[in-house]
Parts: C-alpha cells; sequence; structure tokens
C-alpha cells in the first residue's frame, strides 16, 4: 500500500508539471508578442504621416477684385485703371481695364473715374465702379509705374505680342522691334515704360495693360504670394487700404493658386465708346462683360 501511494504521488506530481508546462507553452509566446507589438508600435506610430490632419480647400468666399491703379506719382495723378480678378476656387486671374476718362456714376451724377478718385479719393472711384458697374470691389491699390513693377519684379518675364497693340514705327521707336518675332519676353519694368511712353494710347492702352497683368500673374504663378511680400516692402510708396489682415488673407488666397495646374489669365478692356469730349462711355455690352469676367 504505501508503494502504491508514492507512485501515486509521483504520477500526480508528473501529471501537475506537464499541465504547468503545457500553460507556460501556450501563454509565454502570447506574453511575449504583445510585448513587442507594445515596444515597436511607438516607433512605428513616430513614422506613420499622421492623417487626421485637415486639408484645407479653397471656398467659394475664396475670390477678390482689387482696383490697381498706377500712373503718376500720386494717387490724383493715375492714368491707368484696372479690375483685377482673384478666384481661388475656380482657378481664374482675370485683369479688366478702362481709360482714365470712362463716365461713371457718383450717387447718380456723371463724372469720370479720374475725376472721381482725384475730388474724393480712391475710395470714392471705388464706389463709382461699383454703382456703375453693379460689382464688388474688395480693395484698391495704388503705385507708381516703376513701384508696380518692382511689387511685380518676382513673376519673372512674360511674352507678349506687341505689334498688336503698338505700331512697327513705335516698336522701332522703343528699340523693341526683331524681325521674325512675334512676341517678346517682357519683364514687369518694361512693360511698364511701354505703357508710359506715350507710343500707345486709349483702347490699345488699356488692352495691353489688361493683358500684361493677366500674363505676368500667369507666367509667374508659382510665385504669386511673392505680390503680398513686395507690396508690404514697398508700402511708404503705395496708397491702399489694404490691411495687415487683408494682406494675410490675400497671401493665403495667392497660396491656393500657387498649386495645382497652371492657371489661364483673362485680359480684356472694357467695352467702351469714345465721345466727341474726349471721354469714353460704358456700352450696353459692358453688363455682359463684367458679368463673364468678374462676377
Amino acid at each position: 500500500m504505501l508503494y502504491a501511494r508514492g507512485d501515486d504521488e509521483m504520477t500526480n506530481k508528473r501529471a501537475f508539471w506537464i499541465s504547468f508546462l503545457i500553460s507556460l507553452a501556450v501563454i509565454v509566446p502570447g506574453y511575449l508578442a504583445l510585448l513587442a507589438y507594445t515596444l515597436v508600435t511607438p516607433s512605428v506610430a513616430a513614422d506613420t504621416p499622421q492623417t487626421d490632419i485637415p486639408v484645407v480647400f479653397p471656398t467659394v468666399q475664396d475670390d477678390r477684385t482689387v482696383l490697381v491703379m498706377t500712373g503718376g506719382e500720386t494717387v490724383k495723378e493715375a492714368t491707368g485703371y484696372t479690375l483685377v480678378h482673384l478666384d481661388a476656387l475656380h482657378r481664374r486671374l482675370t485683369a479688366l481695364s478702362l481709360p482714365a476718362e470712362t463716365v461713371v456714376l457718383v450717387e447718380g451724377s456723371p463724372v469720370t473715374l479720374s475725376q472721381a478718385v482725384a475730388s474724393a479719393g480712391p475710395t470714392q472711384g471705388v464706389r463709382a465702379l461699383e454703382e456703375t458697374l453693379d460689382i464688388s470691389v474688395d480693395n484698391y491699390l495704388f503705385t507708381p509705374s516703376g513701384t508696380l513693377a518692382d511689387i511685380a519684379g518676382n513673376l519673372g518675364t512674360a511674352k507678349m505680342k506687341l505689334r498688336s497693340y503698338i505700331s512697327a514705327d513705335a516698336l522701332e521707336r522703343l528699340s523693341l522691334a526683331v524681325d521674325g518675332v512675334e512676341e517678346l519676353p517682357l519683364s514687369p519694368a518694361l512693360l511698364a515704360e511701354v505703357l508710359e511712353s506715350g507710343e500707345v494710347t486709349g483702347a490699345a492702352q488699356c488692352e495691353l495693360r489688361a493683358c500684361g497683368y493677366a500674363a505676368f500673374l500667369s507666367a509667374g504663378r508659382k510665385n504669386l504670394t511673392s505680390l503680398v511680400e513686395n507690396v508690404r516692402a514697398n508700402s511708404g510708396s503705395i496708397a491702399t487700404d489694404l490691411t495687415a489682415t487683408q494682406l494675410y488673407d490675400y497671401e493665403r488666397l495667392l497660396g491656393f493658386l500657387e498649386t495645382g495646374d497652371d492657371v489661364p489669365g483673362q485680359a480684356e478692356a472694357l467695352t467702351v465708346t469714345q465721345t466727341a469730349a474726349g471721354t469714353f462711355e460704358i456700352t450696353e455690352d459692358a453688363a455682359a462683360q463684367v458679368k463673364r469676367l468678374l462676377q
């Protein structure tokens, strides 16, 4: 009987150890796997790009229209008026120029645009355009021609067909006649010189100005935000109602236009007819033109 009991005890001990070892064989690998996962996961997560960072896209609110005035040394001497429209959502860059002597309405009374600005400043010029063309103009910017060239300096060069706006003789006088070359590469400074030369006037000057603005905006699309930087740098030479906060907003909007596909520039001169007095009256077609380009 003693022998049988000892034998049973040994059997029970063996069974216990076998069961214990089997349990370890099951538990230990799982524990080690969990430990390895815990140790490895943080380093993997640190190297994995975050996917929960929101991507910001332009909205219908991301469009602005600016009245750009240039020529002369003060805003009252401005000779060039261009409405520049930036539309980030639809990826549009538009320039619509009009003569300084265009007849506009100020509280229902007709005056020329240059008279409106000279009598009560650029804010009245903005309001006159809004009243006459039924549009919204967000800001104005006046710069002497040389300063505007500095502001646009980082946009590079743009190719333009000057023969479409200037006579062959005028091109010769400006030393811009090149045999066999239809499109000339122009810098902003050179375009400013052409516009201020007196060789191109009236409707042709408006068309050239608009086409030039649109061409540089399109050609320099990858550097559009430099416009804001250069406006800040030349703040002492310009007149504008742009606030510091608005400049940051324009920087954001232009940043949208810098990305993605190319943005072709649209350019036109406002449809007007010249009167015997030398002023320009807006035609009936202008309403549709403005709606198509600026709205």
